[in-house]
């Protein structure tokens, strides 16, 4: 078995960077926004099944093919798919003009949540944001995602709705969603994570995946080897 230095979880590692301080000390208005964009979307569709691709490219099947046909797993996208491959992969040109015009959407119901990532996302730095919904008997497999234009990725996820028996591990170590909390990892590896939903209440969160790079100018992996995974 592999071993690695660096731990699953980097979030106690993240308090003194920007976007991190930013999302908790305004928690109170993303999850106003969130949670009435959720209320609408169900209603008008602005959730999506979360888009799994159906070809190889070039990328291990192992590492994609872990959604079971049961899982609910949705998302309203923030920002469209301008410094995202990953979704051009996963679902075709065409419809990522669909994506771009929901993402569109949802900006304009989350006016202050937009307004606090959009420089970030303009930058380079975020490179994919939004809402994320996993329902109850969901179940997403152990996997990681490919490390594309040579950029690891952090995912950062604010909890706005939880349960403590929807749990998430990343490589040896599970942990839950709290309400107004982050949980963060790298979601390139070298860990694999997965998610299992075994409660009553629906998790919500909000999902940035930064760049990795960009945190290394506030010494978040000051001491740690950064593993290619």
């Amino acid at each position: 078995m592999k071993k690695f230095t660096e731990p699953p979880f980097w979030e106690d590692k993240l308090t003194n960077e920007p976007i991190f301080k930013s999302l908790v000390d305004n928690f109170d208005v993303i999850e106003h926004e969130l949670l009435r964009l959720y209320k609408i979307g169900r209603f008008v569709k602005l959730f999506v099944k979360y888009p799994v691709q159906k070809k190889d490219l070039k990328i291990k099947k192992t590492d994609w093919w872990f959604i079971e046909e049961s899982t609910r797993w949705n998302l309203a996208p923030i920002f469209g798919a301008k410094h995202d491959v990953n979704i051009y992969q996963r679902i075709g040109k065409l419809r990522v003009l669909g994506y771009e015009l929901l993402a569109f959407v949802v900006r304009t119901l989350c006016p202050k949540t937009t307004n606090l990532l959009r420089d970030y996302f303009h930058d380079a730095i975020i490179l994919n944001s939004s809402v994320n919904v996993i329902y109850p008997n969901s179940e997403i497999k152990p996997h990681k995602h490919p490390i594309l234009n040579h950029k690891h990725r952090m995912n950062y996820h604010l909890c706005i709705t939880d349960d403590q028996d929807a749990l998430l591990t990343v490589g040896y170590e599970t942990k839950s969603w709290k309400r107004g909390e982050i949980l963060a990892f790298k979601n390139s590896g070298p860990y694999r994570h997965s998610v299992a939903h075994r409660g009553k209440n629906t998790r919500i969160i909000l999902m940035l995946e930064l760049d990795v790079d960009y945190l290394n100018s506030y010494g978040v992996f000051r001491g740690v080897r950064i593993s290619d995974g």
